[in-house]
């Protein structure tokens, strides 16, 4: 089980976002570069980085940025935000990102999946948001693809190996994750989830833990204090050890 501490920036600043609202941002006032030394040293291997500015239009924004934190930290850094081509991904992939995540562009385009797939395999995850039992794309402002659990099964049969799966009402306000689409869609493909959302204290975590995802993605209860990630870090163990 991969533990990603999520961080999304905006303008070169870490910022949460309310239920996918881009104007409805928290925005904190610790350095990307200290947020990353800081998941260092609580044990984490792994973190999720989102360029907000190129999931909202389409293109990736913060390149240099990005590049700046791959190359400051041992974590490995999953990085979205925009990524809608075969050059884009691999010039991200070349500066270090150890996988890359598409959303708009993986199931809006059957065709570059399939391209992506074949060149670039398991260090792409596919990223899933879930609305209302609805998938919404272009960051979290346009719907009208479907069921999710049909594309779940679809993604599979294509080859995907990993999707990111975020109920977005759940997004950002610590009330909880939604533990019940997690396990319906772990059953659909198993080892292949990662669970994101509302995500806020340690029996949630655990919850999760014995569900067979990939991973799970941790945000705003990190920066606002409610969970640490040294006692998630803790509990992974402790639950491998079982």
């Amino acid at each position: 089980m991969k533990i990603f501490p999520a961080m999304d920036l905006w303008e070169g600043r870490v910022v949460r976002l309310r239920q996918g609202q881009f104007d409805q941002k928290t925005k904190y006032t610790i350095d990307p570069l200290e947020a990353l030394a800081a998941f260092e040293e609580q044990g984490a291997d792994y973190v999720h980085v989102v360029d907000l500015q190129g999931a909202k239009e389409g293109v990736p924004k913060q390149t240099e940025l990005l590049q700046s934190l791959i190359r400051s930290t041992r974590l490995k850094v999953q990085i979205g935000g925009g990524f809608r081509t075969i050059n884009e991904i691999e010039r991200a992939l070349d500066f270090g990102a150890f996988r890359v995540v598409l959303g708009t562009a993986a199931l809006e385009n059957s065709t570059l999946l399939s391209e992506v797939l074949n060149r670039f395999g398991p260090r792409i995850t596919v990223a899933m948001d879930v609305l209302q039992e609805q998938i919404m794309v272009k960051g979290w402002t346009t719907t009208g693809l479907g069921n999710p659990e049909v594309w779940l099964q679809q993604l599979k049969e294509k080859g995907v190996e990993s999707v990111l799966c975020s109920d977005i009402s759940r997004d950002g306000l610590m009330q909880g994750s939604n533990l019940h689409m997690y396990r319906r869609y772990s059953t659909i493909f198993p080892g292949g989830i990662i669970a994101s959302g509302g995500i806020h204290h340690l029996e949630e975590v655990r919850t999760l833990l014995s569900l067979p995802l990939e991973g799970m993605i941790i945000g705003k209860a990190l920066y606002d204090g409610h969970i640490n990630l040294s006692d998630i870090v803790k509990l992974q163990k402790e639950v491998r050890s079982c």
